[in-house]
């Protein structure tokens, strides 16, 4: 592997792992925090279910995020404020507390979870070389042009009207 690929994909997995860890060790604790906090069953759930709401929620525009600011900004914002709204969580004097940086945490979660695919593709790829969607194929193919023939004979102006033939 490549030296100057190797942080940023040991950075990328330890993020992702981060937030989908953080997802389910929770539930680990949920009695520990209910005697604790003094909080009922119902309390005590809606810090998982805030948190993977938020995640699930958020993950496709915090995606859109990094492709307008850059990925590495979005993930370190992502992390800055999860590792905040951790402490917070670690900190917390009573249940709503809890629930409401939970909330937080499943916000920033997603800002360090999908830039790191991001990320790891950018520094991968050759030098010169343009990015390809995965669906395209490759250029060895040749494929004969679409037919939009329709594209022609279609304009806003006769959309709807009968047609003459």
């Amino acid at each position: 592997m490549n030296r100057s690929r190797t942080p940023v994909l040991a950075c990328s997995v330890v993020g992702a792992a981060v937030v989908a860890l953080d997802g389910t060790v929770l539930t680990v604790a949920q009695p520990a925090l209910q005697r604790d906090l003094h909080a009922d069953v119902g309390q005590v759930q809606w810090t998982s279910t805030g948190y993977l709401v938020a995640v699930a929620s958020l993950l496709v525009f915090a995606g859109r995020l990094g492709d307008r600011h850059g990925h590495r900004r979005t993930f370190a914002v992502g992390a800055l404020g999860f590792a905040l709204a951790s402490a917070g969580v670690a900190l917390a004097p009573g249940i709503g507390a809890v629930i409401a940086l939970r909330v937080l945490q499943g916000c920033a979660g997603p800002c360090s979870s999908p830039p790191p695919s991001a990320c790891c593709a950018r520094p991968s790829r050759p030098t010169g070389s343009r990015p390809r969607s995965p669906s395209a194929p490759p250029s060895s193919v040749s494929r004969p042009p679409p037919d939009r023939s329709w594209a022609a004979r279609w304009s806003p102006r006769t959309a709807g009207a009968p047609s003459s033939s």
